[in-house]
C-alpha cells in the first residue's frame, strides 16, 4: 500500500538514474569513479539540534587547488514527539523541507574551503499518513510507553513546535515558518599524507545568525568549531569514515537553555559494488544542544542512515538515503537511532566540472 501511494514520478527519477549510460573508458579516466565518495551529508534535523553549527558528515579527502564542488540537496524532516511531561512538556509534530546548496573549493596544499546555505520551510507536511504504514509494513510501533501521543492518536499534518516548563511557561511556542537558516562556512586541511589506505583532516567551522530566531530558524548567534575527520579502506569494496567534532555555541536569543559546548559524532561504512555504485551506513549523533527538563526530549540525540549514491557521469553524483530515529526499537538502541526526527529522507546531486 505505501508503494503505491509514493508519488509516480519519483519511480521515473529512479529508473532514469540506474539506466543512466556511462562507458568504461570514463571510468578508468575520472577520478569520480575510483575516489570514496564518503558519508551522506545528513545531520539530525531536530528544529532544536539545528540551532547550534552541523559539521556535514565529510571525508577527510580535500578537491586539488582550484577545483570547485557544488551540492544540492533536498532534504524532508518529520518530526512527531510528544512525550509525557515528566519535569517539562514538549510537543514537536511537523515537517521539514529544507533546501541545501553548499559549495566547495580546494585551496592547494591539502586544505579545502565550504560555504553552506539553507533555506527551510517548516509545515504540516505530507507524509504522516505514507509514515503510518511505513511503521506498520516493518512492525515499527507508532506509541512507545513515554509517548503521550502518538501517529495513531496524533492527527495528521499538523506544525506545531511547543516547549512548556514545569511551572507552565510557554518558553517555545512555533508553528509554520520559512526563510533562510543559519549559513555556515568551514576550512578543511589533511593531516600528514594522504594515502590511498587511509587519509586524516581537521576542520574549523563558523555559523552566522542568519536565520530567523523567532521563528526558530536560526539561533541568532555566532558558533564555531572544530571536527576531526577520517577514512580507511579495510578493502576495496569497504571503506570507512569517521568524524568527530566540538562546537562552542553563541546560545540561543529565543530558545533558554542552550547548551554552551555540543559534541558531534558520525561512524559511516561505505560498501562499493562496483565504481559507480556505493551503499552507505551511516550512525550520527550530538550531545544536547537544549536542555528542555523532559525525560524524553533530552535523551541520546542520534539518528541511522541507509544512504545510496551512484556515479551519473564524469562530472554528476547522485545520493538518496531515509534516517530513523530511535522510534523502531522503542528507544532502547542508541547507536541505531535516538531522539530525532521520526523519519527523515535525503536527496541530492554534486557536480563537479
Amino acid at each position: 500500500m505505501l508503494l503505491l501511494r509514493f508519488p509516480q514520478y519519483l519511480y521515473l527519477i529512479a529508473a532514469c538514474l540506474i539506466s543512466s549510460p556511462a562507458g568504461a573508458q570514463g571510468a578508468a579516466e575520472n577520478p569520480a569513479y575510483s575516489e570514496p565518495r564518503g558519508p551522506i551529508p545528513i545531520r539530525n534535523g531536530r528544529a532544536f539540534n539545528q540551532l547550534v553549527l552541523q559539521f556535514v558528515p565529510e571525508s577527510p579527502d580535500t578537491l586539488s587547488s582550484g577545483k570547485t564542488k557544488l551540492g544540492l540537496q533536498f532534504d524532508i524532516f518529520n518530526n512527531l514527539l510528544i512525550p509525557n511531561p515528566r519535569g517539562s512538556s514538549v510537543e514537536e509534530d511537523y515537517e521539514e523541507q529544507r533546501l541545501l546548496l553548499s559549495w566547495r573549493k580546494g585551496l592547494g596544499h591539502g586544505s579545502e574551503m565550504g560555504v553552506f546555505l539553507p533555506i527551510r520551510y517548516r509545515n504540516g507536511g505530507f507524509m504522516d499518513g505514507l509514515l503510518r504504514e511505513w511503521h506498520g509494513l516493518w512492525g515499527i510501533p507508532n506509541r512507545t510507553r513515554d509517548d503521550r501521543l502518538g501517529r495513531r492518536s496524533s492527527s495528521d499534518f499538523r506544525s506545531r513546535l511547543k516547549w512548556i516548563d514545569s511551572q507552565g511557561n510557554a518558553l517555545v511556542d512555533a508553528k509554520t515558518a520559512f526563510g533562510l537558516g543559519d549559513v555556515s562556512a568551514t576550512w578543511k586541511r589533511e593531516i600528514g599524507r594522504r594515502t590511498p589506505r587511509s587519509a586524516l583532516a581537521a576542520r574549523i567551522g563558523i555559523k552566522a545568525p542568519t536565520g530567523n530566531p523567532g521563528q526558530v530558524l536560526g539561533s541568532g548567534s555566532f558558533d564555531a568549531g572544530i571536527s576531526l575527520d577520517g577514512r580507511y579502506n579495510v578493502r576495496r569494496t569497504l571503506i570507512l569514515f569517521g568524524n568527530v567534532g566540538r562546537v562552542l555555541s553563541g546560545g540561543a536569543t529565543r530558545v533558554p537553555h542552550a547548551q554552551r559546548w555540543v559534541t558531534d559524532v558520525m561512524a559511516a561504512a561505505e560498501v562499493r559494488l562496483n565504481n559507480r555504485d556505493s551503499y552507505l551506513f551511516q550512525m550520527e549523533g550530538n550531545t544536547l544542544v537544549v536542555r528542555t527538563g523532559n525525560v524524553r526530549a533530552d535523551e541520546p540525540q542520534s539518528t541511522f542512515t541507509f544512504g545510496y549514491q551512484r556515479v551519473l557521469d564524469r562530472h554528476l553524483v547522485f545520493h538518496g538515503s531515509f534516517s530513523e530515529n530511535g522510534d523502531w526499537s522503542a528507544y532502547s538502541s542508541t547507536f541505531f537511532g535516538g531522539v530525532g526526527p521520526d523519519f527523515t529522507v535525503s536527496l541530492g546531486l554534486t557536480w563537479r566540472p
